[in-house]
């Protein structure tokens, strides 16, 4: 899992929230990718529904809006959408690949790395490099190994090969 911690929206403003990057899956000894389902969608969609149907009630002015006809609107919304509040969220069924991109913006600087695609079905599929560049290893959790210290584990180039050490 990787999380990042905003302190800031793109307009400046204080806007403190979480960013995560949590796997629903992993590669097994053979590199073949298993699907691992422990996010109950259903449950967070129905979360956030409530939560923010909660607070937008309790920050309703009652003098100068009409409660009873938002608690009508409220039920309305929880009997037509009985999986709760969701936006551009496909099913996983639907994806054949996911592509990640990092993009890192400090100092001044901005470095990006080249699109990662995801085979959903059989694992990493393709990384396309930017440049001729020495090999670099990386262990699962994206940090990068001395290639002299490489265990027993699997690993992933910077030139899109995977790596087995037995």
């Amino acid at each position: 899992m990787i999380c990042g911690l905003h302190t800031f929206g793109r307009d400046l403003k204080w806007n403190p929230h979480i960013h995560m990057i949590v796997t629903e899956g992993a590669l097994d000894c053979n590199e073949k990718w298993k699907n691992i389902d422990f996010f109950p969608y259903v449950m967070l969609r129905k979360r956030w529904m409530t939560t923010l149907l909660y607070n937008l009630e309790k920050s309703l002015d009652p003098e100068s809006f009409d409660i009873a006809a938002y608690k009508h609107l409220v039920s309305k919304l929880y009997a037509d959408k009985s999986n709760g509040f969701y936006v551009h969220a496909p099913g996983i069924e639907d994806w054949d690949a996911i592509g990640v991109k990092s993009i890192y913006t400090g100092g001044g600087e901005t470095h990006e790395s080249p699109i990662t695609w995801y085979d959903l079905t059989t694992g990493i599929n393709t990384i396309t490099a930017s440049d001729e560049q020495p090999t670099e290893y990386y262990d699962l959790m994206g940090r990068r190994v001395d290639a002299s210290k490489l265990t027993r584990g699997i690993y992933i180039t910077n030139t899109g090969r995977k790596v087995m050490v037995k």
